[in-house]
This record gives structure tokens, sequence and C-alpha cells, in this order.
């Protein structure tokens, strides 16, 4: 089971994503990997308008903040985004699968169905149904559920607090859902960031 503490950690340093377009809004999650950088799906951001980030969201301590996209892979589903003013003194380190086994816990932290159910944070725990090397993003980890819309790009953690997958896809009316591992993020953000 993960402490207080952690959980409080790991929502302090997950983002709600918001593009405001000339006749639609799209959201979804991301995370802060340094003081002023998220990580989240390309497909999150991949969308005309206005790119903000929400800090805290749902608390009397919420900011936004305005966002651009200075990386992303859409073959990975993967993009990176710098977030204007922010400086976030606690962001997550993100780990490999190596230890992750088939029924291990792990928890995602995110705004499923975005702000219809309001704008504070959800936290979901869920289990590892697989690890599979060859999914369509690469390396993925198959969940027995707990993914909805608007959870894209959340950081999926292990009970440490350490970011083991990041939130994609879900096979529609299953419990089917999936997971980019931790080592593809790294990968992806070797390409583009200093860690």
């Amino acid at each position: 089971r993960m402490d207080d503490t952690t959980v409080a950690r790991i929502k302090k340093a997950t983002v709600y994503i918001r593009i405001t377009g000339a006749k639609s809004i799209s959201s979804g999650s991301g995370f802060f990997i340094d003081k002023n950088t998220v990580v989240t799906n390309h497909h999150v951001v991949n969308h005309p308008g206005r790119l903000e980030v929400v800090t805290e969201s749902g608390t009397p301590q919420a900011q936004t903040f305005p966002a651009r996209v200075v990386g992303q892979d859409s073959a990975k589903d993967l993009a990176i985004i710098e977030v204007a003013g922010a400086n976030v003194s606690d962001p997550l380190k993100l780990s490999d699968t190596s230890g992750l086994r088939e029924t291990h816990d792990v928890y995602i932290f995110g705004w499923p169905l975005g702000e219809r159910l309001g704008q504070e944070i959800t936290v979901t725990k869920t289990t590892v149904s697989a690890k599979r090397d060859n999914g369509p993003r690469g390396r993925e980890v198959q969940l027995n559920g707990g993914l909805h819309p608007g959870n894209s790009g959340a950081p999926i953690t292990a009970s440490s607090g350490r970011v083991v997958a990041v939130a994609v896809a879900v096979l529609r009316d299953t419990q089917i859902h999936f997971a980019i591992a931790g080592e593809e993020v790294q990968a992806f953000l070797a390409r583009f960031h200093d860690q």
C-alpha cells in the first residue's frame, strides 16, 4: 500500500492539461519530470488551441500556467511540454519495469473524464496483467482496467512512488488497458531532454 506522504507528493507533481480550441476543449493528464517540464501523451497535446497546465487542480493552491510542446513522437505517443513560470520542487522519478510482475499493484494519478467528475485528481489502484515487448508503442504494461479518457498521459507508479509507466490506451468495453513502459519514456526523454 502507498503511504500518505507519497500520495501527496505524486499528486503535487501530476498536472491537468487543457487545450482550448476555437470550438472545443480537450484535456488529459501529465507529470513533472523536472521543475518546469511535463511528460504526457502525443495524442493529448496534438490539438490546435491554447495549451495550459493546471498544478494542484481542485485545491486552493491550484495554478494555471501557459505551456508549449518542445518534443513529441507520434509513434511512441509521447510528448514533452515546457511550462512557463512553473518551478516544481519535487518532480517525479522515472523507473523501468524490470521489477514489475503480473499481479503487482500499481497506482494511476490523473483526471478520468476530464473535469466532468470535478477538478480534483483521482487516484486509482490497479494491477499488472502482462508486460509486452512488442506493443504498437514498443514495450508496454498491460493493466487490469483503471484507465478512462482523460487519464491519458497520467503517471502510473509503484507503491514506492516511482513512475513505472505512462497511461496511453484502452481496448473499449474491456479491462485490457495499456501504459507505455518507463524505459520507453526514458529513451524518448534522452533524445530531447537532459535528465
